[in-house]
């Protein structure tokens, strides 16, 4: 009898990262006959392959605790030489928003005196920080640039601009954006995604079904509008927008 006859016979499910196309294709066959899931981490800075899977499998219950931090974004910057600025948003609804802060890590050498990024946050009603705020810090020793927004945090998209102090070579800023719950006895809007017929479509080209649960513990959010980026193993992303069958899938 297999490893993998075993893990059936005792109902183990099996999730598993494959790090690069260079994985073992057997993490295929061992994700599906268990039932379990399979994630793609690519080469690119921007793949979230295991980040989803800690996700996944880090108890979505908790987040329902008063104390738990919400990771709201994580994300790469990818600056290339002469790019002289980048930006992005994300949207922060009103479950959320206390001790929220604005993260950004990097590792090209700082300028004398000054960090080698310069970060600007505006808030849905256009307040601005940036780097003469109060709650703007520039941690020199650790290459990270930190905002951290008082009070509750305006629901509603929130804008960021990152300007690159030094163009002539190209490095990576980390992007990390975290709540927590506005209130205690307020569940925050959880999303989950997975793909149908994963095997299928990457074996024979066929077609591969994308799901999102779009949750408020355990009740659906109907109605809403859900953008899926799919990271192909060729390292092309595809965006698709997600059909609501009405009971927040």
């Amino acid at each position: 009898m297999s490893m993998l006859d075993e893990y059936i016979r005792n109902d183990v499910t099996i999730d598993a990262v494959a790090i690069t196309t260079a994985a073992s294709p057997n993490l295929v066959e061992l994700t599906t006959s268990t039932g379990g899931r399979l994630y793609l981490q690519t080469d690119s800075p921007s793949s979230t392959g295991l980040r989803d899977a800690l996700n996944a499998n880090s108890g979505g219950a908790a987040i329902s605790d008063f104390g738990t931090r919400v990771q709201l974004q994580l994300a790469v910057a990818v600056f290339g030489v002469g790019d002289r600025r980048m930006q992005g948003s994300v949207v922060i609804d009103e479950t959320v928003g206390r001790l929220t802060t604005f993260e950004f890590t990097y590792f090209h050498p700082n300028p004398p005196g000054r960090a080698a990024v310069s970060i600007t946050v505006t808030s849905p009603s256009g307040q601005t920080f940036h780097r003469f705020s109060q709650v703007y810090e520039d941690d020199l020793a650790f290459k990270k640039v930190i905002i951290r927004i008082p009070d509750i945090a305006e629901p509603g998209e929130w804008r960021y601009v990152i300007y690159n102090q030094d163009t002539t070579v190209a490095h990576d800023v980390i992007v990390s954006i975290a709540s927590y719950l506005s209130q205690e006895g307020v569940d925050p809007i959880i999303i989950s995604s997975f793909l149908c017929g994963l095997r299928i479509g990457v074996d024979n080209n066929k077609e591969v079904v994308v799901y999102a649960d779009v949750r408020r513990r355990f009740f659906p959010v109907v109605g809403s509008t859900v953008i899926a980026t799919v990271e192909t193993p060729i390292g092309v992303p595809v965006e698709l927008q997600l059909n609501d069958n009405g009971a927040g899938m």
